[in-house]
């Protein structure tokens, strides 16, 4: 009830009814134009009651609600990443292990009790795919969150200076003429319509994150990461941050190719890497394997469509330049496999 009597008294202080047969003889444009205008008066005139203390009766505290919200979700994707590059990286060093040319003795033995438990190169292989797509997903939500923090702080310091504004405007003033407090009042109804954007904004997302958790964890293996630790030390798990930065390409490795090298973080991002920035040497190789590419010792620019490619070691980049069109071409054909395998095992 108290917001029904706010909001009829801030409909009569600007609509009162001696204006109603005027309203009514309009055209259907005017009408949705001044309809349009009487509710961002009433949200604004209930915004500044609430400011005041005076009414606001059920609007709630968006920009406290974002502010908290906001960072949560983010706290939760950067444990999500940590945990999706956690799985990569022992997934990618396992298969490694296990497919480890001419083995010892006590590697094949290894490779048998593995296998014993369904830990084979194949299951691993499609592991990494699965949590280096949900990793890339992840990546993408934590970049809308971070913009949607700084638009919110915006949004939220320029909702506080209008309504500073007319605080000192109205400020012990009987009476206030309508065209110098209506434009307070219907930007501060914008402002808030920018705060509703970003809370159905933040739900999306936060309900996208929900589903991309149950799709993982509901496709990791059916080992834990303690039974893969039985085959693996921490020793031998080399993490996305840990890998060995090269010197840059020499000719000898390039093979009569452009190198180009960035020089920044933001030039590396800007980038158009072919194989999302993984080596295509290990894509090949090990027919399907996610290894991230070393991008600080130089990106390979090849002819006719300058399409860019990176690998993790400068050997990786030889071997490359020496058969660069059955690599390529293989490497497609493995894309494809490497998908197909990767949906079929996840259904399992």
């Amino acid at each position: 009830m108290d917001v029904i009597r706010e909001t009829t008294a801030a409909l009569q202080s600007i609509f009162p009814q001696t204006d109603i047969a005027s309203f009514l003889s309009a055209n259907a444009n005017q009408k949705r134009k001044q309809l349009y205008e009487f509710t961002g008066l009433v949200t604004g005139i209930r915004l500044y009651n609430k400011d005041c203390n005076k009414g606001g009766a059920g609007i709630d505290d968006l920009p406290h609600l974002l502010s908290e919200g906001v960072p949560i979700t983010l706290e939760t994707i950067n444990e999500e990443i940590k945990k999706s590059d956690e799985l990569a990286a022992i997934y990618t060093s396992l298969f490694l292990k296990l497919s480890t040319i001419d083995p010892t003795t006590d590697v094949k033995a290894l490779i048998k009790s593995a296998k014993e438990m369904d830990i084979t190169p194949e299951h691993l292989r499609a592991s990494v795919v699965n949590a280096r797509q949900y990793g890339k997903f992840l990546r993408i939500i934590e970049c809308e969150l971070n913009q949607m923090l700084k638009d919110i702080e915006k949004i939220i310091d320029s909702f506080k200076s209008c309504m500073k504004k007319l605080h000192i405007l109205i400020s012990d003033r009987p009476a206030v003429p309508s065209n110098e407090v209506y434009p307070g009042f219907l930007q501060l109804a914008n402002y808030w319509t920018s705060f509703q954007d970003e809370m159905v904004f933040l739900s999306v997302l936060t309900s996208t994150l929900n589903t991309l958790q149950t799709y993982f964890v509901g496709r990791q293996l059916k080992w834990t990461k303690e039974q893969m630790y039985n085959f693996i030390s921490d020793k031998e798990v080399i993490f996305d941050e840990d890998r060995k930065h090269h010197d840059p390409l020499s000719e000898e490795y390039c093979g009569g190719h452009q190198c180009v090298f960035p020089h920044s973080s933001s030039e590396e991002i800007n980038l158009n890497i072919e194989c999302e920035g993984f080596c295509i040497w290990s894509l090949v190789r090990y027919q399907g394997l996610l290894v991230p590419a070393d991008i600080h010792m130089g990106v390979l620019l090849l002819p006719p469509d300058n399409k860019m490619y990176a690998f993790s070691t400068p050997e990786a980049a030889k071997e490359f330049v020496m058969e660069t069109e059955k690599m390529v071409n293989f490497m497609k054909i493995q894309v494809l496999r490497s998908t197909v395998v990767s949906k079929q095992y996840c259904t399992q």
